[in-house]
């Protein structure tokens, strides 16, 4: 089973909810007629309810990229686990990539929730920095090259296989399996 295609707002609840349970998240409509909110370190996120959306996500992100770099600034998109793992190869291919070769952002990270306890599968690219926040909920990281974003398939079927049986991936690519207790 799948979250994906359940609407927006109903995933972006879920997302608030479980995924980023332990950290204040401001909507945008929070903070009416305030100056400023304060924090260390900045991630801005961007949630989507289809694979395929993710190509929005990214434009949305690209869009404040200047600004982000700024205030160094980190990236997070967030979407559900695919029905259809094959069909999600271009989609994480163009985050990945529009975010590194276009306007290169150090920061970047692609979390795919999980149905089934809304575990997630964190993508990021081996030679950028780790976001400065994780999911409440169980985890892995998945670090790769930019070349092997065409191999992504076989990956994320991996790593689903690791949060829903509890078995270790034997290719070296899953550098962290954790889980955050509330």
């Amino acid at each position: 089973m799948s979250l994906e295609g359940i609407g927006e707002p109903y995933f972006i609840e879920i997302v608030r909810t479980y995924v980023l349970r332990n950290l204040i998240v401001l909507p945008p409509w929070a903070v009416h007629k305030v100056d400023m909110v304060v924090g260390r370190d900045l991630v801005l996120v961007e949630v989507e309810d289809t694979v395929q959306e993710i190509y929005s996500g990214t434009k949305q992100l690209w869009a404040v990229a200047e600004i982000s770099r700024a205030l160094n600034a980190g990236f997070l998109l967030v979407v559900p686990y695919p029905r259809d793992v094959d069909r999600s190869i271009m989609p994480i291919g163009y985050f990945f990539t529009k975010l590194t070769t276009e306007i290169p952002l150090p920061r970047k990270e692609l979390w795919l929730v999980l149905s089934s306890g809304y575990s997630v599968i964190r993508l990021k690219l081996k030679h950028d920095s780790a976001l400065p926040i994780a999911p409440a909920t169980r985890s892995v990281l998945v670090e790769l090259e930019l070349d092997e974003v065409k191999r992504i398939n076989e990956l994320l079927r991996d790593a689903y296989l690791q949060l829903t049986s509890g078995k270790r991936a034997t290719d070296g690519l899953f550098v962290a399996a954790h889980r955050h207790t509330p």
